[in-house]
């Protein structure tokens, strides 16, 4: 279970979405904008909450859950079919692949625009915080601009925040996936769109 608290700034107080839980909640402690609750008893429950956070922070929050399925995919089988994921307005992050009725292969160009569509009709429904969308590109390495594979990443979050964000590798002659440092640049914004 995930709560999300806000911060009334009139009366500097947090204000909690379950008072059931606030009366279990010993103490909250503040870990780098994430704040973890303990419980009162024996059973310890962590439950992370979205205390303050920044649209780059929580853009990034999704990324950590996103990006280490498509490494994984990529040293097990040295492939990955896009896919995404969202936070939900309870601060979870939600998994996402896509299908395409009727169709058993998909291109992945396709399946790209069908999670897209997917996540814009989530945001204007109000039940997405940020979005992100993970794929294969071949990428312009900078400074050199060199061609490399990447995982790209394109997170949208709807406190005006866009970024496109790339893992160039490389998938060594036995089979090893050797990662380059990331890079990023400005995304496009169209998730969010009013």
């Amino acid at each position: 279970m995930r709560l999300r608290l806000e911060v009334d700034e009139d009366n500097d107080e947090l204000l909690w979405s379950d008072e059931v839980v606030r009366e279990e909640v010993e103490e909250v402690e503040e870990v780098g904008g994430i704040g973890i609750l303990e419980k009162k008893d024996d059973a310890t429950i962590r439950l992370l909450l979205l205390m303050n956070m920044t649209p780059k922070q929580e853009a990034e929050r999704l990324m950590n859950e996103l990006v280490p399925f498509a490494k994984r995919m990529l040293k097990e089988n040295g492939c990955f079919l896009p896919f995404g994921g969202y936070i939900n307005e309870r601060g979870e992050v939600v998994h996402m692949g896509a299908q395409i009725e009727g169709e058993e292969y998909s291109l992945p160009s396709d399946l790209l625009r069908v999670l897209r569509k997917e996540l814009v009709d989530l945001a204007r429904a109000g039940k997405a915080w940020a979005t992100g969308v993970v794929f294969d590109v071949t990428v312009a390495v900078p400074p050199a601009k060199v061609k490399s594979d990447a995982i790209e990443i394109d997170l949208d979050h709807r406190g005006d925040y866009s970024v496109r964000v790339y893992y160039p590798y490389t998938i060594e002659v036995n089979g090893t996936c050797v990662f380059a440092p990331i890079f990023a640049s400005e995304g496009d914004g169209e998730v969010f769109v009013v």
